[in-house]
């Protein structure tokens, strides 16, 4: 049975909800559905048709051969990032860190001038930095030596594509992207670029740089 029909059962003439214009507005709704689907067919097509002239205009207009010409269509490869466990799983633990290795680290870094501030908004030192990463998401801590007490400074959402690793706060604006490598147990992050507002008048690669990138992490 056509919806037509389906409609004529569910509202007989004789029922006084049935308006003269239902049948008209039938039409229009089918009409409306039917351009549609051709007009999205229409789109796909000249999509395919136009990727396919890019192919022949790239190529010369000549015969294609399977042995050396690219497959216009297919975009290059590169690493798909992952949301779930890397090799950035797990506990990492730097060595204990005092008031001079954090100038050390910002001076090597080019950001000795922030270092009055930025050492005024962490604990008290020294401390080891903990970063605990759980799939797509990681904590960055401050643990006293002794181990009995720790600071939260940052709580991101990770995504991990390749050898980088890009860090959002889960609480902020901004994202920031980091190379790493890894040899064995041992974790080396490098600063690329950071969309993170300023906080305090400290720029968001400061943190970065001194937070993540100045002290290697060792694998708990």
């Amino acid at each position: 049975m056509s919806v037509d029909d389906q409609l004529r059962v569910a509202f007989e003439t004789t029922d006084e909800s049935w308006e003269p214009e239902t049948e008209v507005a039938l039409r229009d709704v089918v009409a409306r559905h039917r351009r549609g689907v051709l007009l999205r067919r229409g789109a796909v097509a000249g999509v395919v048709a136009a990727a396919v002239a890019a192919g022949v205009v790239l190529l010369g207009g000549g015969p294609v051969s399977d042995d050396t010409a690219p497959d216009p269509l297919t975009p290059p490869s590169s690493p798909a990032p992952s949301f779930g466990r890397t090799v950035l799983q797990g506990r990492w633990l730097t060595e204990a860190v005092d008031e001079t290795a954090l100038r050390q680290a910002m001076t090597a870094a080019g950001d000795g001038a922030y270092a009055d501030a930025v050492i005024d908004q962490l604990p008290s030192t020294p401390f080891r930095l903990l970063w605990v990463v759980d799939r797509g998401t990681a904590q960055l801590e401050a643990v006293t030596v002794a181990g009995r007490e720790e600071t939260v400074l940052d709580q991101t959402s990770i995504l991990v594509g390749g050898d980088e690793v890009t860090i959002a706060p889960r609480f902020g604006e901004g994202s920031n992207i980091h190379t790493f490598a890894v040899d064995g147990d041992q974790l080396r992050l490098t600063f690329v670029s950071t969309t993170e507002p300023a906080q305090s008048g400290i720029p968001g690669g400061v943190w970065q740089r001194l937070l993540y990138d100045g002290f290697e992490l060792t694998r708990e």
